[in-house]
Formats: structure tokens, C-alpha cells, sequence
């Protein structure tokens, strides 16, 4: 039989009446605090571990504390990840970090295959992948302050000028599109309606873009198969063109 470990619990442990109803005494808030700096200052070969009713003092066992401390810091970083949240869009859109993304995250996109050739493990690096690869063109409407709050929001501080603001979010979003500047751009110096619902009604003669889902081959292909082929999944779109002096 192993021999127990010796330790020293403070208070000694001691047996309680419970037919009349006594309650050892604990200690204090004050005296823990008091019992565990001692411990740590006065006996390094000592560490203590609090307890409902007792602190323990037990010998140092650092292959232990090590252990101890790699599961604590494993379960803080996932507790990181799972409150990460909206942060991951944020870092998919502008090519960031996505290393701490593990696969479950792609599970259920992962279980909506029929009869993948592929493990989520490798759904999990090819989308991630591509996500670096492929930045996305980010479309917006009388953007610009929108791009100010974003930036403010989940990149940090804004720059100090313009010309430094134009620089890094070019940087974080190479193609941007406005669609308020592409409907009052070169309009002359009485430019239309531009509003989204004044755009809709001027435009609404216009047949809609034709629109065609384009099923990604690499669905129902195996990573190697996919890894040779370099373009992503994508919709194709047609859009008439339209000049905005002579549609608006």
C-alpha cells in the first residue's frame, strides 16, 4: 500500500457534535491571507491549499504544480476562446489570427456534407486557409463612419489623421465599394437622391442581377484534390452597368 502523503491542516481537523448542533469555528478572511503569505514567504519547500473549513500545508511536489498550472492555464485559453465570439467575423474579414479557432467551431458546417472525404480537422485548416488567401470586397453605404466605429471597435485606437486612417483600413480591406459614392460620383454639382430607398426607386426598372449559386467542387473532393484547384467557392453574379448621370 502507498504511503499517504503527510500534511498539516490549520485548524487541526476535529470531530463535530452534531447532536448539539456545534459548528467548528473557521478561519477568518484575515487569518487565511495571513496563513498562505507565511506559508510562501517563510517555507519555500511548503505550499498551502485553501479549504471550506481549513487550510492545508503539504510538502512541494513540482512535477505536480506544473501540471496543475498547464490545465488551469488550458482551461483559461479555452474559456478565451469561447467568449472570443463576434471577434472571429472580425478576424476572418481583415485576414487575422485564426489559429485559436479549433475545429469544433466547423462541426456543424462539417456535418451538413454528405459523405465527406475529408475529417473536420482538415475542413477546419482549408477554410481557415482560404479565409488568408481570399480577402473578402466589403460593400457598404455612406461607409465611412461605419469604417471609423469598426476600427475604433476591434482593431484599436483610430489614427491620428486621415492619410494614416486611409492607409490602415486599406490595409485591413484592399477592395472596398461604397455604393453612395458609386451613385453621386461625376454627377455634376446637383448630384441625385442617393438614400438606399431613393436608389431602389430609381433603379427599380432595372432587371435584378442575375444570380446563380455556385456549388463548390471542393465539397465532395479530397484535400489533395482540392489543394491543386485555387479558386474559391464563389457566386457568380452579372450586373448590368449602370452609369449614375444617366440612370439617377
Amino acid at each position: 500500500m502507498q504511503k499517504r502523503e503527510d500534511w498539516l491542516n490549520i485548524p487541526p481537523p476535529r470531530t463535530i457534535d452534531v447532536a448539539s448542533g456545534e459548528v467548528p469555528p473557521g478561519l477568518s478572511g484575515i487569518q487565511r491571507r495571513l496563513v498562505h503569505q507565511l506559508i510562501h514567504i517563510e517555507y519555500p519547500t511548503l505550499t498551502s491549499r485553501g479549504a471550506p473549513t481549513f487550510i492545508q500545508i503539504q510538502m512541494r511536489n513540482e512535477e505536480f504544480e506544473q501540471k496543475s498550472f498547464e490545465a488551469k492555464l488550458i482551461a483559461k485559453k479555452q474559456r478565451i476562446r469561447d467568449h472570443i465570439g463576434f471577434r472571429w467575423v472580425v478576424e476572418a474579414l481583415v485576414g487575422g489570427n485564426l489559429d485559436g479557432l479549433g475545429p469544433e467551431a466547423f462541426g456543424p458546417l462539417w456535418m451538413k456534407l454528405k459523405n465527406p472525404k475529408f475529417s473536420v480537422q482538415q475542413l477546419s485548416e482549408q477554410v481557415k486557409s482560404q479565409l488568408k488567401k481570399n480577402r473578402p470586397v466589403l460593400v457598404g453605404h455612406n461607409m465611412f463612419c461605419d469604417l471609423l466605429f469598426f476600427y475604433s471597435c476591434f482593431i484599436g485606437p483610430l489614427p491620428n489623421t486621415l492619410e494614416e486612417f486611409n492607409s490602415a483600413i486599406h490595409t485591413l480591406f484592399p477592395m472596398l465599394a461604397d455604393t453612395k459614392y458609386m451613385a453621386t460620383h461625376e454627377c455634376g454639382l446637383m448630384p441625385p437622391q442617393s438614400s438606399l430607398e431613393d436608389l431602389n426607386v430609381n433603379l427599380a426598372h432595372l432587371e435584378d442581377p442575375k444570380i446563380g449559386k455556385f456549388t463548390p467542387p471542393w465539397s465532395q473532393m479530397s484535400i489533395a484534390d482540392r489543394a491543386s484547384r485555387d479558386r474559391p467557392a464563389v457566386l457568380e453574379v452579372q450586373v448590368p452597368q449602370i452609369h449614375p448621370r444617366s440612370r439617377l
